[in-house]
Formats: C-alpha cells, sequence, structure tokens
C-alpha cells in the first residue's frame, strides 16, 4: 500500500471524531495490510500481516492489560491501535501513551456513540481503493511497455491518476534467486514489497509489479542523485531481507515514457550478463560494448558471430574432448596475456600459443591480432547476453 495511516484518518468522516493522542511519529506508516475489529487479545494471530487494530477493551480487566495489549500490537508490526473509548476503557492510561510515543505506533481513539465496524469498513474501503488504483496504474505500464500501439489512449489513462508524459521513467528489473522451497509468486510479491518499502524510505515515486519471474519497478521524474539513492537503498534492504539469496538489480535509462518500451527490454539480456557475472548492479549506461551488441535488432548477425567463433570450438571440444574454449574466454579475460593464461592453468606460455593456433585453425580468426580479439570478446559478451 502506498497510504499511510495518517492519510487514511483524515479521509475518514470528520463526526468520527477519531483523536490522535499518541504515536504521532508513525502516522507516515504506509506499511498496511488489512484491518481488523479484535476483542481476542491474542495477537499471535496478527503476526505479519500488519492489521490496523480496532477494539472497546471489552474483556480487558485492567488497566496493565491495556499496556500488554499496546505491546504485543507493537512486536507482531501492527501499524496502528484505535480504542473505543467511553464504556469498557473511560481513558486511555498515560503509560498506554508514553508506549506508543516511545515505539511510534499511532493510538487513536473513538468515541463510544461512533460505531468501530463503521470505522472499519470505511477504512477497508480506502485500502482497497487504494489497491486498485496501483493495480491500475501498473496495468497501465505493462500495457504501454508490451502494447505500445495505443500509446496515446494509455498515456490519457494514466494522467487521469496523475502521472504525466513530461516526467522521466527510468525502469529497473531485480531478480532475486529464491534458494527456498517457497511459492515462487509469494515470493516475488515478498521482492515488489521490498522495493515499494525503499521507495517509502527514498521518497521515491515508484511503479512496481511482476513480470516474468522478475520484478519490475519504474521510477518516476527521479533526478541523478535520488535515483542512485533508491538503488544503493534498495540493493541494502534486498540483502537484509533476503540474507541467504543473491539479488541482481539492472537499471535501465531516465527517460521520457515514449522511451520506455525501448528501454525496459534492452535491460531483459543485461540482467542474464548480470547473473553470469554475479554482478549486483548494472547499469545499462555502464555496459560498453554489451549496450552496442544488445543494439542490435537482427539476432541472426549475433548468432553468426557467436556460431563462427565460441560455437565452433565448443562442436570441437565436445568431438574431441577439448578445451580450446575455455583457453580462448581465459584469454580474452587476461586482456591477451599469454603468460598470465599460461599460469591460470599452469602450463608452459608454449601450450596457450599452440592453443590459439589451433583457435586460429578452426575459425580462421587470428586471436593474437586487435581484430581477432574484438571478434572473440564480442562472442563472448552475445553468449552472455543472450544466453547461447
Amino acid at each position: 500500500m502506498t497510504i499511510s495511516i495518517e492519510q487514511l484518518v483524515n479521509n475518514l468522516p470528520p463526526y468520527y471524531r477519531i483523536r490522535l493522542v499518541a504515536g504521532k511519529k508513525g502516522i507516515s506508516n504506509t506499511d498496511i495490510g488489512w484491518v481488523s475489529v479484535v476483542e481476542d487479545y491474542d495477537t499471535e494471530k496478527f503476526k505479519n500481516t500488519n492489521r490496523i487494530v480496532l477494539t472497546s477493551g471489552m474483556h480487558i480487566k485492567s488497566m496493565d492489560e491495556v499496556l500488554n495489549f499496546a505491546q504485543n500490537l507493537h512486536k507482531v508490526k501492527a501499524p496502528a491501535l484505535f480504542i473505543n473509548t467511553g464504556k469498557y476503557i473511560k481513558e486511555v492510561p498515560e503509560e498506554v501513551k508514553e508506549y506508543c510515543d516511545k515505539v511510534d505506533m499511532p493510538l487513536y481513539t473513538i468515541p463510544w456513540d461512533v460505531l468501530m465496524s463503521d470505522v472499519a469498513k470505511d477504512i477497508v474501503h480506502a485500502l482497497v481503493q487504494e489497491e486498485t488504483k496501483n493495480l491500475s496504474v501498473a496495468e497501465l505500464m505493462q500495457s504501454i511497455i508490451f502494447n505500445t500501439e495505443n500509446l496515446s489512449n494509455q498515456l490519457n489513462k494514466l494522467s487521469f491518476y496523475g502521472f504525466s508524459d513530461e516526467e522521466t521513467y527510468c525502469p529497473i528489473i531485480i531478480k532475486v534467486d529464491d534458494i527456498h522451497d517457497y511459492d515462487h509468486h509469494t515470493f516475488l510479491k515478498s521482492v515488489k514489497m521490498c522495493c515499494e518499502r525503499t521507495a517509502e524510505e527514498t521518497e521515491s515515486v515508484l511503479i512496481a509489479f511482476l513480470y516474468n519471474r522478475i520484478v519490475t519497478a519504474i521510477l518516476v521524474n527521479a533526478p541523478k542523485n535520488k535515483e542512485e539513492d533508491f538503488i544503493k537503498a534498495l540493493d541494502a534492504n534486498l540483502s537484509v531481507r533476503f540474507y541467504n539469496c543473491k539479488s541482481y538489480i539492472c537499471v535501465g535509462r531516465n527517460e521520457s515514457i515514449y522511451n520506455l518500451s525501448v528501454n525496459f527490454k534492452r535491460l531483459l539480456p543485461i540482467m542474464n550478463v548480470a547473473i553470469k557475472n554475479s554482478n549486483r548492479i548494472l547499469y545499462y549506461d555502464k555496459m560498453g560494448m554489451y549496450k552496442i551488441l544488445s543494439e542490435v535488432n537482427d539476432m541472426s548477425i549475433l548468432k553468426d558471430m557467436y556460431n563462427e567463433t565460441i560455437g565452433r570450438l565448443i562442436q570441437y571440444d565436445n568431438e574431441n574432448n577439448g578445451d580450446l574454449t575455455d583457453y580462448i574466454k581465459n584469454y580474452i579475460q587476461c586482456d591477451g596475456n599469454v603468460q598470465t593464461v599460461a599460469n591460470n592453468f599452469f602450463v608452459h606460455r608454449n601450450t596457450v600459443n599452440n592453443k590459439l593456433n589451433k583457435i586460429k585453425e578452426i575459425t580462421q580468426i587470428n586471436p593474437l591480432t586487435l581484430d581477432g580479439k574484438i571478434v572473440f570478446s564480442a562472442a563472448i559478451k552475445i553468449s552472455e547476453l543472450y544466453n547461447l
């Protein structure tokens, strides 16, 4: 959710006469899952649900139990507590207010003549409206990316939600390797939620959705420094939240929404490079030759280059139990330094030269020349971009 506790309460009818009595610093919290009216004070059932709780204290026998209830709600991360005062709880004890101030948990009172069910119903309505809005914006953004034929119509709809074609839109794709046997869709939703929380922390405008087992985030109208702050914070939050998983972030260009579709599609092969080379963060604009190769629209050209070089070596190695592919990749990685390659493979440099001559014989491309190095380097990068 992107609506805060404060916004929820401000949108409620004024005749409810709801009053904030403690926890003012927490009213900007947007981590809201749902709302419940409860008179059963077992808070374990609310664990990880982020529920706003409303109660009259019907079964509370002493004011000490009110404090205990508030403490337990904070432990399960309830975003706010509303108490219907006037009958069972005449006034909120001072120690409860002090505790809520200490932990920044908003505490509100509702007069006894106001039905908690009405308050809860209106909060639910606001949450559903916000969720519907978020889904609509996300669906529109996906449509803009994947269905560019109706762009003008889609932009008109997007403007209804406060977004403009004069703003910039930076696509970011995030992948986290799930090493557990979780429901993958639920896991992806957790990653998406981590992105949304990071946006709140960095005061960034973000539209996020799930696509093809990755999380896509569109950062809206973010200057360069704010974009970098968001990426750093997101990387840190992913590391903490999914500490035993590998995470990868690929960042596109921050440009007009008219370029969003192209910018997003450029990132997909870059994610393959990130995973292949264990790069946590990659910026498209810093990808050098990868960027040039990803701009080639005719895949047959790239596949031909790959098949005539690395592809031929792989075929030769498979048929002859060879290791030429390993040698050429290491040779390119070492900037053509034969002695370094020899050291890496624990062989004499003459062995490396023999391998390179064999590579020249098979591919008809000399890896000792500058042109040869460029061709082999490009072929290796093509294989990383497109998992060839």
